[in-house]
């Protein structure tokens, strides 16, 4: 079983090649690219999710509904954690930075008594 789960990731892989490449050329205007390569990129959507399904379903036939969210979890969370981790950081010292340069110009003008509209109406 094993090894015709394999041979279909591997036809998986093929189906989203061809849509990376559709991609991949529309992004960088057909003009430019070698739009022949790029022709049967719908061509593999289809494929790509039902095989995508089909590799899931008998995956998770193998284990507990709980085994196998936790290996998917893990799978998926794990390698985007750190990434996560820095971009979090990042936008939390930048958030600081510009916070604390808005905060008083900011506040002030929040705070700032508007003009009566009869008072500015007469004034011009």
């Amino acid at each position: 079983m094993k090894a015709r789960i394999e041979s279909l990731r591997v036809v998986r892989f093929v189906a989203a090649s061809l849509v990376i490449a559709l991609h991949s050329w529309q992004a960088a205007d057909g003009d430019v690219a070698p739009r022949p390569l790029a022709a049967p990129g719908p061509m593999g959507v289809d494929p790509f999710f039902v095989l995508s399904g089909y590799i899931m379903a008998t995956v998770a036939a193998r284990s507990t509904a709980g085994e196998f969210l936790a290996r998917r979890a893990i799978r998926v969370l794990a390698p985007a954690a750190p990434e996560t981790l820095v971009l979090m950081v990042l936008c939390w010292g930048v958030a600081l930075v510009v916070y604390r340069g808005v905060e008083q110009p900011l506040l002030q003008r929040l705070r700032r008594p508007r003009a009566a509209p009869a008072a500015a109406a007469a004034g011009g």
